[in-house]
């Protein structure tokens, strides 16, 4: 039977990946209400044996494995994503950059220090940002559901939290995160 499941499961996963589609998986804990035992500890009939209630195998917690799978982006979405990329590095490349450089002379005598007036960077106009406290069980998908009304829009929160999180996966419920209105 678990041969089977497999089977089946690499097979909708390859389907996806086939079709343009992107998968995340992630594992959950949840609380078992499954393992409460009252009353006569599930014995049919007859008393159960003392002790029987204060059983130490009983897990309180129960792991869920998650898989969820998004339509491919359209030409247009991927072509907006690109660009946001390529943005990206090229803002990482400009900050690897020194913007001032400084020559040593060949004389003797301490030179007299250099000092170089720069204007203030001009702050950029971005987009205006709402500040969100993560619930129970939200993921980067739904938060984007709740402000875009679509799932796609994931990485632009994660782009506008990246000093807070090290990862997509990696939200907990009261963080707090920037979501950037358009």
């Amino acid at each position: 039977m678990f041969r089977v499941i497999t089977k089946v499961f690499i097979c909708m996963v390859a389907v996806a990946f086939i079709a343009g589609c992107t998968a995340r998986t992630y594992t959950v804990r949840k609380e078992r209400v499954d393992q409460t035992t009252e009353g006569n500890a599930g014995y049919l009939g007859g008393t159960p044996p003392p002790g029987a209630k204060d059983r130490g195998d009983v897990k309180t917690t129960r792991k869920m494995y998650v898989l969820e799978v998004e339509k491919g982006r359209s030409q247009q979405e991927q072509q907006e994503a690109d660009a946001l990329m390529r943005e990206a590095e090229e803002i990482a490349e400009r900050a690897k950059r020194p913007t001032v450089t400084t020559r040593r002379s060949v004389s003797t005598r301490p030179a007299a220090p250099i000092v170089v007036e720069m204007p203030a960077p001009e702050p950029e106009a971005g987009p205006s940002m709402t500040e969100y406290t993560v619930q129970k069980d939200d993921t980067l998908q739904k938060i984007s559901m709740k402000f875009f009304n679509t799932t796609k829009q994931w990485m632009k929160i994660y782009e506008a939290n990246k000093d807070k999180l090290k990862s997509p996966d990696r939200i907990k419920p009261g963080m707090v995160l920037r979501i950037p209105q358009e």
